[in-house]
């Protein structure tokens, strides 16, 4: 791992990364190593257990607590917004449900709509935002745009739906939201280093968020106090491991819904795709790479990065360009790997009945494999069974390679990375 390593330094200092970079193979850390500072005026470092605003990583957390209370019959996804809101919202139509919000189908107006460009730098809440902090708050702000579309028409992603999930949420179950997500999802998922923090009071192994890659101004002052429904939520790489565990486990909600949430709902953005509450992105499992650029059509490579924190927006605030940067320059050692490997991976959907553990392992170890241009024919033999109970067939035989879907955040080889950056939401 010392040339990795060496080539995570390295791309760290050329990109002025600040954060954390965890590779697990299985249950082993192989790789943890933290970069740049959580606080610029007193440099204190980022460690291995520091916090990091994820933005909207919150978004998967909000729909889960939703869809746990579906689950429950608390909500259903047929349940109108206007039922919980009454006479709150009115530009709210009558007809959007909880479905609609979930994927981003519902056409209502954005308090935050990243279609609207503007600076990183602009200050963009209404009101101050020390007032911004519950659920019941943010309807004040949420007031006022009026609809884009009709209910279920189209994909258009919007933040502001997901705060009006929080409020449904809220006044479904009589639960404060942030006590719902903490229930219904940090606890089951072990996530104990994870919370909607207060900016303003900071605990002190979490990063500072900031409005560049250098300078000492922050974003306090650029976002709500305290985050509801589309972002704001901090947590550690640690934590961010257990999560996806504890989600594709069934441990949150039940494997039925976790396959439910991560079918595609929209074909959302160039070769994007929208579940419920998760951005999806299609896969193919490819064999005897001849060429570069096989992996890159096909997928971001046989390494699945998993980016925290305040991520940088491109220059048409669009999100998936945000995560690739990191994510194509940190699999560029295992594409070039794949070349001259007799086979190669790229990342397949998690195969919701085979243990996670066991998945990652085998995964991890044909990728260490390639990396040194070798290929063990039973461990690829167990590749292709597990791309078969994913309805996948390898080029050239009985059937072609269907695209399948899977999160973009998953960690697939176990691979994530947590950084402090320069968006105000994602």
């Amino acid at each position: 791992m010392s040339e990795l390593v060496q080539e995570l330094d390295a791309l760290a200092a050329e990109i002025s990364f600040a954060g954390m970079v965890r590779i697990d193979r299985g249950d082993e850390v192989v790789v943890e190593k933290a970069y740049g500072f959580a606080d610029r005026r007193w440099e204190i470092p980022n460690q291995p257990d520091t916090r990091f605003a994820i933005a909207s990583g919150l978004k998967g957390m909000t729909a889960l607590a939703v869809v746990s209370l579906v689950e429950e019959g608390k909500l259903e996804l047929t349940t109108t917004a206007r039922s919980l809101l009454g006479d709150d919202l009115p530009l709210i139509g009558d007809d959007v449900t909880v479905e609609h919000l979930l994927a981003h189908r519902s056409g209502i107006g954005d308090y935050l709509d990243e279609d609207a460009g503007g600076a990183i730098t602009d200050y963009v809440m209404p009101i101050p935002v020390h007032r911004l902090a519950a659920a019941e708050d943010y309807v004040a702000i949420l007031d006022g745009f009026p609809a884009k579309f009709a209910p279920g028409e189209r994909f258009a992603y919007c933040n502001g739906g997901f705060v009006v999930l929080a409020v449904l949420a809220e006044r479904a179950s009589g639960v404060a939201y942030h006590e719902l997500v903490a229930e219904r999802v940090c606890e089951p998922a072990g996530m104990h280093d994870t919370a909607c923090l207060r900016s303003d009071e900071l605990p002190g192994n979490t990063a500072m968020g900031y409005l560049a890659a250098d300078g000492l101004r922050t974003n306090v002052l650029h976002l709500p106090v305290r985050g509801v429904g589309d972002g704001g939520i901090y947590t550690t790489a640690a934590d961010v491991r257990a999560f996806w565990a504890a989600f594709f486990g069934g441990r949150i909600v039940s494997r039925e819904w976790v396959a439910e949430m991560i079918r595609s709902r929209s074909d959302a953005l160039e070769s994007w795709q929208y579940g419920r509450g998760f951005w999806l992105r299609p896969v193919v499992l490819v064999s005897r790479v001849q060429q570069r650029g096989v992996l890159d059509e096909a997928g971001p490579g046989v390494a699945e990065v998993l980016a925290l924190g305040r991520e940088r927006h491109g220059d048409d605030g669009r999100m998936p360009e945000r995560r690739l940067d990191v994510d194509r320059q940190l699999a560029r050692r295992l594409r070039a790997a794949g070349e001259v490997a007799q086979h190669a991976v790229v990342p397949l959907p998690h195969g919701l009945d085979r243990a996670a553990a066991e998945r990652e392992q085998l995964l991890a170890d044909v990728v260490a494999r390639a990396d040194a241009g070798r290929v063990d024919e039973e461990a690829h033999a167990h590749v292709v069974e597990i791309g078969a109970e994913n309805q996948l067939r390898l080029p050239g035989a009985e059937a072609p390679a269907q695209q399948q879907t899977f999160p973009v955040d998953s960690q697939i080889q176990g691979r994530s990375i947590a950084h402090e950056g320069t968006s105000k939401d994602s």
